[in-house]
């Protein structure tokens, strides 16, 4: 059993719960949860550098010189890249890389991402409660200053994306983020991670633990 720091919207109140969720318990792989990160940040690049091969540079159809009796090297074209302003040999190109993680992994990886936060994790009792209780951007922010998340990185998860949004979206360092669309980056990159408790059993459906 670990321990796990909780918020109630109808008390207004920090507890502490014990919990034996495999989504905070999980062995921790830091070379499994790097390599998931550097895929996740490979597919976002956006891959616009180019360079043009010998065969796109414009020119230099024929030979610079016969191929015997000058006593130099033999060339066949000055768009080689041995040549200024030749083409490139092995030159960035626009393409962008389709990266699958398997889903084994990145399951795997999600859960360590989530137990290597356990400490800067809270979880949102009586989120059913959420539009009543917040129905102000300040009443959310009077959560955050309790839970000692205001003006910090705070990821914060819902079921709900569009709703969350509408109400909660406008703070500076607050990022909303729906249970399909969470990911190690998302969750290591935050400095708080607040997430409801109907998201955290949604997840732990999701990832059949």
């Amino acid at each position: 059993m670990i321990s796990i720091n909780t918020y109630d919207l109808v008390e207004k109140k920090i507890n502490t719960e014990k919990t034996d969720s495999k989504l905070f318990s999980t062995e921790i792989n830091k070379g499994l949860i790097q390599f998931v990160v550097r895929l996740f940040q490979l597919k976002g690049m956006a891959k616009t550098a180019t360079a043009k091969t010998r065969a796109e540079v414009s020119g230099g159809g024929r030979k610079p010189w016969k191929q015997k009796g000058t006593g130099q090297a033999r060339q066949g074209t000055i768009n080689a890249p041995q040549w200024v302003g030749g083409g490139k040999a092995f030159g960035p190109k626009n393409e962008k890389r389709n990266v699958k993680v398997n889903r084994k992994i990145h399951r795997k990886s999600l859960m360590m991402a989530l137990t290597s936060q356990l400490d800067n994790t809270i979880v949102l009792k009586n989120d059913t409660q959420f539009d009543s209780k917040i129905s102000k951007v300040k009443d959310f922010l009077d959560v955050l200053k309790m839970n000692d998340a205001l003006d910090k990185k705070v990821l914060y998860v819902t079921t709900t994306l569009s709703a969350r949004e509408q109400k909660i979206g406008n703070i500076e360092g607050l990022k909303v983020c729906s249970v399909n669309g969470l990911s190690v980056f998302s969750i290591l990159n935050a400095r708080k991670v607040i997430i409801e408790q109907s998201s955290l059993d949604q997840l732990e459906e999701i990832l059949n633990v």
